[in-house]
């Protein structure tokens, strides 16, 4: 990659390259994965790649030889493509000659490519059960008296107001095992008339188990203050067979032992008749199959109700997935705590399995839809 992000002209060449010969490069401008069947997906030529169309793109390419496996999936640092602008006679020379003077941006367009220099690249990691740092760089300080605020959306939902300026990491629970997210960070200008810029978009996907083993639960809002619905995916495999679970409010169990639909992998239990304004603690225990004493415990939840709400706002019914599960979830967001090393080894990760996870993704909201719940209840307390 002959340039690697940054500012450049409209019309920089971008030259790649690879150490394998006789392979064939493919590249994407859009932030799309370079996927042989994406329209978007273009084959490389000695002729380089002319970055013309003004903004903020990537280039992602990877290799691909006859009876190899194709290369790892690689993306540039963002490109600000600058617009063109013609050039200006200087009318106070003294020579006949036409002098050109240097190409410098207005103050408007300074202004405005400043702008493109607020946009986050976020970087993420799990750091417990259903727990997401998200961390980006601060702008300099220089430009935050451009920004309004900070956006945080997963899968399109927000769940809290706007972040101020001087944040650049947020801390997230809540979120369902075995799930997988888009990330995503908005940008807000303070000038009404500068659109909010996106960054980066990371594909997370919660563990399925807790530390112990356990599956990873969370909780899912519903139209009775006094209800706690906690869901969680069935760990039930041929390695650890489930006979059953057993859900537990502040230490006493929940109603009998909840085997899962055989025909579902999501489990579901709402507990009824809770006392509002105080913590309760809810937990779960994976009961495995035969006479092993080998039970498993989920990550503990401490749940004050009524849940807070008032602050998610879910995208229009025309770009929701079709998994409504999604739309249920009740997450808490945070300011959280900084930069993770941890956080780098994520985002390889997910650059080298990303292709992967896409499809994972759309086949789960697929398969998803049909699934049918396993549920109980408890009324009273």
């Amino acid at each position: 990659l002959s340039v690697d992000g940054g500012s450049v002209n409209s019309g920089t060449k971008i030259t790649l390259g690879c150490d394998s010969p006789g392979s064939k490069i493919y590249f994407t401008i859009d932030g799309a994965p370079p996927e042989l069947h994406l329209d978007s997906a273009k084959l490389y030529t000695e002729k380089g790649i002319k970055l013309k169309t003004p903004g903020l793109c990537f280039v992602r390419f990877m290799a691909v030889k006859e009876g190899f496996l194709n290369s790892h999936i690689i993306t540039s640092r963002r490109y600000f493509v600058l617009p063109e602008e013609s050039d200006t006679q200087d009318d106070t020379s003294d020579s006949d000659a036409s002098v050109v003077s240097e190409k410098k941006p207005s103050p408007k367009t300074k202004k405005h490519w400043t702008w493109w220099d607020c946009v986050p690249t976020v970087k993420a990691c799990f750091t417990g059960p259903g727990i997401m740092e998200i961390f980006w760089d601060s702008p300099d300080e220089s430009n935050l008296s451009l920004i309004k605020g900070y956006q945080l959306f997963l899968n399109g939902v927000s769940y809290c107001e706007m972040f101020p300026p001087n944040n650049n990491s947020i801390n997230i629970s809540g979120l369902a095992g075995g799930r997988l997210y888009e990330v995503v960070v908005e940008v807000y200008s303070t000038n009404p008339k500068q659109s909010p810029q996106m960054s980066n978009k990371l594909m997370m996907k919660s563990p399925l188990v807790s530390n112990d083993g356990g599956p990873i639960i969370s909780l899912e809002r519903t139209e009775k203050e006094d209800a706690i619905s906690v869901v969680w995916m069935s760990i039930d495999s041929r390695s650890y067979p489930i006979s059953g679970y057993l859900v537990f409010l502040n230490d006493q169990q929940c109603g009998s032992r909840l085997v899962p639909d055989p025909d579902s992998n999501r489990c579901k239990v709402v507990i009824g008749g809770c006392e509002l304004g105080v913590s309760h603690k809810v937990y779960v225990v994976a009961l495995p199959k035969g006479e092993v004493d080998d039970s498993k415990v989920s990550n503990l939840l401490e749940v004050t109700l009524p849940l807070y709400v008032s602050e998610i706002v879910l995208p229009p019914e025309g770009k929701r997935l079709e998994e409504e599960e999604l739309y249920l979830e009740y997450i808490e967001i945070h300011e959280g705590s900084g930069y993770l090393q941890a956080m780098d080894e994520s985002i390889n990760k997910a650059s080298r399995a990303e292709v992967n996870e896409r499809n994972r993704f759309h086949k789960d909201v697929t398969s998803s839809g049909s699934q049918r719940s396993a549920s109980s209840h408890r009324s009273g307390k």
